[in-house]
């Protein structure tokens, strides 16, 4: 309800989630339908968003049900953030100058899991975005600018692990081939599945390779015979009684594994007292070279746009 009665001229990424939701004790109507009554263009599908051209008004541009689906997660035909920055600046750019505030929201998501490989994949699909806005920055060099920074960091990810000493295994990564919540999804699917039934979909999922499957993997992909144990233990404990019992255990135990192998290691799956980088380009970015609270950023981009 805010997000229509705000008037702001553009908003886009994934969807309203329970936007019709006649059980809500707020319910008011179909956000998408009040959102048009307060003449908003709404635009649901892929179809939609490739119609919206400059002069069209106020835009909601959605590319999901609800949130965008990690980029590790995505097929070919999956908006990504960097359409969505690339659209609102072809929607928003005028003579009198613009604001777009464009978040990557996912990769706190996978750091409170530890999920590195994801965490990996989203920084990149949010660097992607930032690239579209830095080459329309170059074609307005005297009056853009842009600043990069993090609300916070989350779960004090490092580089080295004791198991793999001063050696770096961060190619392991690109094994992962979904996300964690996807990886749980397909244990959650299994009906009262063995530990050797299972052990396949872990191999497909990310790379990790078991003692009786006779192959050696290069890059330390070879589960020793304790890791092993520690896996049928975590399924044990997901499986009990043969039923899924909610969670996450075995896939968690799987991507620490694979972050080990990885030579990556997390410290907590909450918010952490460490600073995060900011980084600025264009107009005005001197005012961000220092290391200031992060609320003074927002003080400093009122003092640019004055």
């Amino acid at each position: 309800m805010d997000l229509v009665a705000s008037d702001f001229d553009y908003f886009g990424g994934g969807g309203i989630a329970r936007h019709d939701d006649k059980k809500d004790k707020l319910y008011r109507g179909d956000i998408y339908g009040l959102a048009r009554q307060a003449g908003y263009t709404v635009s649901r599908s892929k179809e939609e968003f490739g119609r919206l051209k400059p002069g069209i008004g106020k835009v909601i541009s959605v590319g999901a049900k609800a949130d965008l689906p990690y980029a590790i997660d995505m097929d070919a035909d999956t908006l990504r953030l960097a359409d969505f920055t690339r659209q609102g600046i072809e929607l928003l750019d005028n003579p009198k100058g613009f604001f777009l505030m464009v978040e990557g929201g996912k990769i706190d998501w996978m750091c409170h899991a530890n999920d590195a490989a994801t965490t990996l994949r989203e920084v990149i699909d949010f660097d992607n975005a930032v690239r579209v806005a830095y080459e329309f920055a170059q074609k307005h060099p005297g009056d853009t600018l842009i600043v990069v920074t993090g609300d916070h960091e989350t779960g004090g990810l490092t580089l080295g692990f004791a198991g793999t000493g001063y050696r770096s295994y961060i190619e392991n990564l690109r094994f992962q081939k979904c996300s964690r919540d996807r990886m749980t999804d397909q244990f959650r699917k299994l009906e009262q599945p063995s530990f050797e039934q299972v052990k396949p979909l872990i191999t497909e999922m990310a790379g990790l390779v078991f003692a009786a499957d006779g192959r050696r993997e290069k890059g330390g992909l070879n589960l020793t015979e304790n890791e092993e144990k520690t896996l049928q233990e975590a399924f044990e404990r997901q499986y009990k009684d043969g039923k899924f019992t909610g969670g996450a255990v075995l896939t968690d135990a799987v991507i620490r594994l694979l972050n080990n192998k990885s030579a990556v290691a997390w410290t907590t799956g909450a918010h952490t007292a460490l600073p995060v980088s900011t980084t600025a380009y264009g107009a005005g970015a001197e005012l961000f070279s220092n290391m200031i609270d992060n609320t003074d950023i927002s003080k400093r981009l009122k003092q640019v746009v004055r």
